[in-house]
């Protein structure tokens, strides 16, 4: 019997052994390659201000607003406008970070920056559940560092709140919406508006009857309270609050005077009575001291002549209302393209803010884009403020306004990127100020910490079978050089050889392909690639050869793959075939040889048949022997199709019949549907996912809904690929999705994503206990599956794995080297401290023949390492894919080690000892001096 050979390593005292058998490794390839300065590497969905203007609280993913921000994950934030120092809300007095649920909402900031209120589902706060579906208010003293749950109620019970918060100036209330019983009052589960005193541990229910006997008799929502904490502002569905007559069955606007203890009606037509539009709804309002109140609201009715039958801002004031984004010339907006949105008003009534998409405020510019405005009420104009310092409209989004109690400040969430000069990606959120004293914006997320990370997400990843070539897309401006406020979705190719970026397209479509070799490229987008000048009207399908630098513009059409002869099979809406007049989606290969386009997708009368479009299709092999897979549901592309369900079929390029792959030698059809599906390499193998059951002999009667089963064409074989630890398919417990499989080269592996469903014990998997998404390889030799998407030393990952993975074989090599590329988020697996949380792309390798360390040393020294790596020279060792190393530079005598140069990994500055991860092959320089010859030693002092 032979045995796996086996290499120990030794350095120093420790002992180090890895297995041929284990040869792994895991890939972070989406790495950027560009430095874009300090951008925040994330966005931020939530502003407030204080009352006074000093402080800000806002919700941010982004970790690199301060140093010790390492959660992969949203957080709470407050800024200090005047000291410009930002610091973590969301952090224990442990130092515990959260990891889990998420921030909802969070409260401005008290005038003295002590108190923060915020909502959040995280398990690492008091009293919290763990569970997604859990949301509890907590109030954060910033001198102390205290974190307090304040749901709680009738002594241990909790409550969860809807929608905002809102914390009082001196940090003793706070005002939110529950469907819980807090009130003796509160029955049933309509949702209710309370104010709670922290000190005395009281409720005070406010959607209140206006007897005072009883609740609001429907839903009331949470809208504002003004800065002095008086008016309550209410959006509700109840009838019994005033004693108006209720004209519509939508939500009304109440304000809820808390020192007279009465209820006004706010959304009133000239005539004094309840608007009667129930068609219309109210949506964001806000209200100062004095009560007057800014809202947005559909309702027609609430001025004269409203007939643009969209969104508008309106103010009221003492009982009249009056719409205030009207042109400079008095006229409503007429475009229905956007809305108004996002309405505050200060605290002394002096300013609204709102954000506008219609350029009709603001004709002299255009940007398609949110714009924010500001309108004086004692002026009654309106004013831009998210333009740029020559006065024009700024490019991106601006939009969830505050304003201080003053109104002299306001801060505000934009993409756009000519705000200021600070750099901004485009795509994100950021938090900006601008005071109208000095008439001057600045950034207030400013990141202290370059990003490392990709800027968005990376999908959509393919590889080639040697995988040296990788393509993926994304909106990130740092994968290469582009501007920030460029975020179309771009398709780049990674070349592996020198581990650069190149940009192949802009604004493409989903499902590009590469062929096996890597020679060509497949993809859709409207914009004429490279550089994306040209707008085409629709997307086209184009075929991009690596070797001549070429592109072909194929047709009109979406997703695409591509073989090593350059032949695009790709979907479509157009009916290019005269025998494709069903204006739905179906199948074409494009020959470029002879340049012809050919329908796929035909029934038994040769006329278009549709197919299932999302990756439902597949093209493997090459030459003569090149194949093509499909879905469809339609029961005419082969007879006897009766089971009136999604089927897989294959036709043989570029004239073989089609016939159907779901179904058993003796002709018995699948009796379930099968969608997802790919083929190998060598076209001799099909893998997809099904419903069916009766396609194999195993046994299903504990198994999930769907499976993954493998097809062999030669021998017209299934195979059973969704197998767990145990040998049995997929179990229904704990199960929530399985989904995208891909087949290897020559059909021996299997990859598809695994998903266990949230807060269940996976029952599949040993050591699977993140409750996220997995991406599973299966030997279909030796019947074993393997969870991959986790650290190469066995360690899970709580990170995300997403649903496009493709498995390859490079089998030039010997062994067979096994890629498979998959896509993740959350940043655990790339050992980025504090990752932003982005979708990036990996590379996981198993087998292979080992690699070989070129070791160089420079000079008068020597290097010492594991496995008997002693040299003082030009040197080469040998090692399994994965191995771990670690080495020691000596210096001799009256010398100097400076430092390590290598081509590819870590090992790159003067760390003694440095480790090294043996990935890929390889070159080590150790670089010693002579001390006396270091003339710049110390640098030019």
């Amino acid at each position: 019997m032979k045995h796996p050979k086996t290499y120990c390593l030794f350095a120093f005292l420790f002992l180090f052994c890895f297995s041929k058998v284990n040869a792994q490794a895991l890939h972070w390839l989406s790495q950027p390659d560009v430095d874009v300065g300090p951008v925040s590497n994330n966005t931020t969905s939530e502003v407030k201000v204080s009352a006074n203007g000093r402080y800000i609280a806002f919700i941010s993913s982004s970790t690199n607003l301060v140093e010790e921000d390492n959660n992969h994950f949203s957080d709470v934030f407050i800024r200090d406008l005047q000291t410009g120092e930002t610091q973590l809300v969301s952090v224990t007095t442990g130092g515990l970070q959260p990891t889990d649920g998420f921030f909802r909402t969070v409260s401005a900031p008290t005038s003295d920056g002590r108190y923060v209120a915020f909502v959040t589902s995280s398990s690492v706060f008091p009293g919290a559940t763990g569970t997604q579906f859990d949301d509890f208010l907590y109030v954060k003293d910033m001198q102390t560092g205290a974190i307090v749950n304040h749901s709680d109620y009738n002594g241990g019970s909790y409550f969860e709140p809807l929608g905002e918060i809102k914390l009082s100036d001196d940090g003793q209330f706070v005002t939110f919406a529950s469907y819980y019983e807090i009130d003796p009052l509160h029955n049933g589960f309509d949702t209710q508006i309370y104010r709670k005193n922290l000190s005395s541990d009281t409720f005070e229910l406010l959607s209140v009857s206006q007897d005072g006997l009883s609740q609001g008799d429907d839903d009331s929502e949470f809208a504002d309270v003004s800065d002095n904490g008086r008016y309550v502002l209410m959006s509700s569905k109840a009838n019994n609050l005033t004693a108006d007559i209720i004209n519509n069955s939508g939500e009304n606007l109440f304000i809820r005077d808390t020192q007279l203890n009465t209820t006004t009606l706010v959304n009133i037509t000239p005539g004094g009575v309840n608007s009667s539009d129930s068609n219309g709804f109210i949506q964001e309002a806000a209200i100062s001291n004095l009560g007057q109140v800014a809202f947005k609201s559909t309702q027609s009715d609430l001025v004269n002549n409203d007939n643009n039958a969209r969104n508008d801002i309106f103010f009221f004031n003492g009982g009249t209302i009056q719409r205030i984004n009207l042109t400079d010339s008095g006229d409503e907006i007429v475009e229905a393209q956007g809305h108004s949105s996002h309405v505050t008003i200060s605290g002394d009534g002096s300013r609204i803010a709102f954000s506008e998409y219609s350029d009709e405020l603001f004709p002299a510019y255009t940007n398609e884009a949110y714009d924010l405005y500001v309108y004086d009420t004692s002026s009654e104009t309106l004013s831009l403020i998210s333009k740029t310092s020559s006065g024009a409209k700024a490019n991106g989004n601006s939009w969830h306004p505050d304003l201080t109690t003053d109104g002299n400040r306001i801060v505000f969430l934009s993409r756009a990127g000519d705000l200021t000069n600070d750099p901004v990606m485009g795509e994100h959120d950021d938090v900006f100020h601008y005071n109208f004293t000095s008439d001057v914006i600045k950034l207030e997320t400013p990141a202290q910490i370059n990003p490392n990370t990709v800027l968005s997400g990376v999908y959509y990843p393919r590889v080639s079978s040697d995988q040296l070539s990788v393509i993926y897309s994304s909106r990130s401006p740092n994968l290469v050089a582009e501007p920030l406020n460029d975020y179309s979705l771009d398709l780049f190719l990674l070349d592996r050889t020198t581990n650069t970026h190149s940009k192949i397209a802009s604004e493409i479509e989903n499902g590009p392909g590469i062929s096996p070799s890597g020679n060509y490229i497949s993809f859709s987008t409207q914009y004429f690639p490279p550089d994306g000048m040209i707008d085409l009207g629709a997307p086209n399908v184009f075929l991009y050869n690596r070797i001549n630098d070429t592109y072909t513009q194929i047709e009109q059409g979406k997703d695409s793959r591509v073989n090593d002869n350059g032949v695009v099979v790709f979907s479509t809406y157009s009916d290019i075939d005269p025998n494709d007049t069903n204006s739905t989606i179906d199948l074409y290969f494009f020959n470029p040889s002879t340049q012809s386009i050919e329908l796929i997708s035909k029934d038994m009368s040769g006329h278009a048949s549709s197919i299932y479009h999302f990756q439902g299709f597949d093209i493997g092999g090459s030459n003569n022997n090149t194949w093509v897979t499909f879905t469809s549901a339609n029961a005419n592309i082969v007879p006897n199709d009766t089971n009136a369900a999604y089927d897989i079929f294959m036709k043989k390029l570029p004239n073989g019949a089609i016939s159907r792959v779901t179904e058993t030698v003796a002709g018995m059809e699948a009796n379930g549907y099968s969608t997802v599906n790919s083929i190998s390499a060598d076209g001799n193998w099909v893998v997809f996912k099904t419903g069916a059951n009766n396609l194999t002999t195993d046994d299903y009667s504990q198994a999930y809904a769907e499976q993954i089963i493998l097809f062999d064409r030669i021998n017209h074989q299934y195979t059973l690929a969704s197998k767990n630890d145990d040998g049995l398919p997929i179990s229904a417990q704990g199960t929530e999705y399985l989904e995208g499989p891909s087949v290897s080269d020559t059909g021996r592996y299997i990859s598809y994503r695994f998903d266990d469903a949230f807060g269940a014990v996976d029952q599949d998997f040993n050591g699977d206990i993140d409750n996220e998404g997995d991406i599973i390889l299966f030997d279909s030799v030796s019947q074993t599956p393997k969870l991959i998407s986790k650290h190469t030393n066995g360690l899970h990952s709580d990170d995300e794995a997403y649903y496009f993975s493709e498995v390859v074989e490079d089998t030039t090599l010997s062994p067979t080297l096994v890629g498979l590329v998959f896509a993740a988020d959350g940043g655990d697996l790339t050992g980025i401290s504090n990752h932003p949380g982005h979708q990036e792309v990996f590379l996981y390798q198993q087998g292979g023949p080992e690699l070989t360390l070129n070791l160089l040393v420079q000079g008068p020294g020597t290097v010492i390492g594991t496995s008997g790596i002693n040299c003082s020279g030009s040197c080469q060792y040998t090692f399994p894919l994965g191995a771990d190393l670690t080495l020691s530079a000596f210096a001799d005598s009256n010398m100097q080690f400076v430092g390590w140069q290598v081509d590819f990994g870590n090992c790159d500055d003067d760390s003694n000892p440095c480790n090294l991860i043996m990935d890929r092959e390889k070159t080590l320089t150790a670089v010693f001096f002579d001390d006396s010859e270091l003339i710049f030693k110390n640098g030019f002092e």
